[in-house]
Parts: C-alpha cells; sequence; structure tokens
C-alpha cells in the first residue's frame, strides 16, 4: 500500500492537515509523512505519524523564500527515494504549496489537492490555485459549485471529489466541548479577533493597506486580538506596522505570532471576527461570529449572510462595527449556515485517500476533457 505525505508550509494549512490527521483513523491504515516548517505545529499524539520538520520557519518575520525553496525541494527528494510510492497531500493557494505541486511533477509523485476550484479575486491566490490544479492528479474541494469547476477546467469528473472544509468539524467538535474561557491573554470583555494579511491585488499599495488597518483599529474601543499575517508579498511591512503599533497601544492590543490550539476558543468568545482572513469566510460564521471582511482579498468566495464587506475605510467600518450588536438581532441562525461544512468530511477524505493507496499503478499524463 501506499504512503501518503502530508506538506504544511502555513497555519492555515496546518488546521486542515491537522483536523484530518486527528479525526480520522489513516494512522492505523497507512503509513503517513508529515512535512512542515518549523513553528506551525503542536505535539501531535498519532502513531505511526513521520514528522519531519524543515528549519525554515513560517512566521512572517523569520522566513526565508530562498532556503524554504531549497529545503522543501531536498525533503521531497529524500521522502520520494524512502517512499516512492507516496502520495502527497496539498492544501490551498500558496506560493510554496505551487513550488511542491511543480516539485511532485518533476519527481512524478502523485498529488492529491484540496481546496481548488475556490475563487479569490482580490489576491494572486486564483492563479497560484488553478496552477496547483494543473499540476494534481486528485481533486477534493471544498463545496460542489468548486468542483464543477475544476471540471470545466478539464479535470476529470472521476477524480474530482467535494468533502466540504475537514477543519469547521474540528471547530464543531470545539463549539461543543466548549466550557469555560481560559482568558490567556487577560483579555478583557468583550474582545475582539483581528487577522489581517497583505491583500496581493489590492488597489492600494502595501504600505497604504497597513496605514488603513491602524485607522480601522483606532476605531475600536474594546480589546484585541491580533495574530500575525502571512509571509506574503507585504506581510512583512504589515506586521512591523503592526509592532509598532500594539507597542504603543499595548492597554488595549494584543499581537500574538500563533494561536495554535486557542484560536478556536478565541473566535468562539469574541465580540467578532474583523480582517481579511479565510478564517473570515471559512469558519466565523460556524462559530456564531459576525465576520467583518475588509477589502478585496476574499471577493468571489462563498459567504454567509452573517459576513459584512467594507472597503479598506474607517468610516465605512465604524458604522458596520457600531452597528455589530444591532445585526445579530437581525440575523437568523440559518444565517450562519457555512456553504463550506459537511458532516461526512472526514470520512469521505479518509476513504478517498484509502482508495488512491490502495491503487498499484498512478499515471501522471493527463487527457484534458473539453
Amino acid at each position: 500500500m501506499r504512503s501518503i505525505t502530508f506538506v504544511s508550509t502555513s497555519r492555515s494549512d496546518f488546521a486542515t492537515i491537522f483536523s484530518i490527521i486527528e479525526l480520522s483513523k489513516l494512522t492505523e491504515k497507512v503509513k503517513i509523512n508529515l512535512l512542515i516548517c518549523q513553528d506551525i505545529a503542536p505535539k501531535i499524539n498519532k502513531k505511526n505519524l513521520n514528522i519531519i520538520e524543515m528549519k525554515t520557519s513560517a512566521m512572517v518575520d523569520k522566513s526565508d523564500k530562498r532556503q524554504l525553496e531549497r529545503e522543501l525541494s531536498y525533503s521531497l527528494n529524500k521522502i520520494s527515494t524512502e517512499y516512492p510510492k507516496t502520495v502527497v497531500f496539498l492544501v490551498g493557494d500558496r506560493w510554496e504549496t505551487l513550488y511542491v505541486a511543480y516539485e511532485c511533477l518533476l519527481l512524478n509523485l502523485p498529488v492529491i489537492h484540496h481546496s481548488g476550484g475556490d475563487i479569490t479575486n482580490g489576491a494572486i491566490d486564483n492563479q497560484i490555485r488553478d496552477a496547483i490544479t494543473s499540476l494534481s492528479d486528485y481533486h477534493l474541494t471544498s463545496n460542489e459549485l468548486h468542483s464543477k469547476r475544476l471540471i470545466k477546467l478539464g479535470e476529470s469528473k472521476n477524480k474530482v471529489l467535494t468533502v466540504g472544509e475537514p477543519v469547521l468539524l474540528k471547530l464543531k467538535n470545539e463549539i461543543e466541548k466548549s466550557k469555560v474561557f481560559k482568558n490567556i491573554y487577560g483579555l478583557k470583555s468583550p474582545f475582539v479577533l483581528a487577522c489581517f494579511h497583505s491583500s496581493t491585488l489590492e488597489e492600494i499599495s502595501y504600505k497604504e493597506q497597513a496605514f488603513k488597518i491602524i485607522k480601522i483599529l483606532d476605531e475600536i474601543s474594546y480589546d484585541i486580538l491580533i495574530t500575525y499575517p502571512n509571509m506574503d508579498p507585504g506581510g512583512l511591512l504589515i506586521h512591523e506596522e503592526l509592532k509598532i503599533y500594539a507597542a504603543k497601544n499595548n492597554n488595549k492590543i494584543t499581537y500574538v505570532e500563533k494561536l495554535e490550539k486557542n484560536y478556536f476558543s478565541h473566535l468562539i468568545n469574541c465580540l467578532c471576527l474583523i480582517g481579511n482572513s479565510s478564517s473570515g469566510i471559512l469558519e466565523a460564521n460556524l462559530a456564531s461570529k459576525i465576520s467583518i471582511n475588509i477589502g478585496n482579498r476574499q471577493n468571489g468566495r462563498l459567504r454567509s449572510k452573517s459576513i459584512v464587506d467594507v472597503p479598506y475605510s474607517e468610516k465605512e467600518f465604524s458604522i458596520s462595527f457600531e452597528g455589530i450588536k444591532k445585526k445579530y438581532k437581525e440575523l437568523s441562525h440559518n444565517d450562519f449556515n457555512s456553504p463550506y461544512f459537511m458532516e461526512e468530511s472526514i470520512n469521505l477524505i479518509e476513504e478517498f485517500l484509502i482508495n488512491i493507496c490502495l491503487l498499484k499503478n498512478i499515471n501522471k499524463i493527463k487527457v484534458k476533457t473539453f
């Protein structure tokens, strides 16, 4: 039987991968490798899991693009030698994920990709995501509409399966067992959770994005917990500005590198989520939280009615934020329904992966059907 090699270079893709490994019984059935950057993973209590940790950090202020490329190339070559029949599992639309898919093509390693067919018109992720789709052999999507898009791109419908977002099952479990909130940062209630990343195709520059983010944060009188941005172009500039701002406003701002397993508990207990992170689109609604989505980064994605879209404008943000308590009263339970949630997500993924691992031969030659 083939092994599976999960590759994670960011907090977002690790959340998906961790959910699959933790909630499924894959480690009891197949050999699992996990290739990850430093500073991502908490301890995983799973037997038969081979963790390969690279020296490169995934944090925006510590990352080194060239070093990461070299380490990924070296690690994948080594894995292909030790596990020549492994299947590589990738998530999302990051540039380094595209690099992995390209290396797998050269090494003749089959690739399963989760998250294809999505749309984010405000970021270069669109082009990267479609390129990863083209380089991948099998496809798991988070919505039926996404599957239809992949088939329109020429992918075989027999190699495309809708499975939802597995991380939402983990969040659902956290919500159901949620008890007393562990307020590890001493935040005054109510508090706001904020996640900002650089928006790579925004009409305004990264510097102006950072300036606007600060202006928006000034509009909030509550305590704010902010997580570091991703290591995208412009991410370091925004990080440096947020770091300075947090130091000057430490009476209300808590700026943290990562929340790891504490992220969901803070999402469940916050007043709302603000920023331009995919968490605001995918996860906030399941936690019954309003998400104020800022800018164009997430444009084009399916969303629930609990998401409020505003431009990079402190005035428009202020209007939406001041009316948030009224907005909660106006929204029904169904308005928080997620288009990405599937109760059977983990079972579908596990069965799909096991079936792929049972294949003796996987031909990477693609015959496009349009």
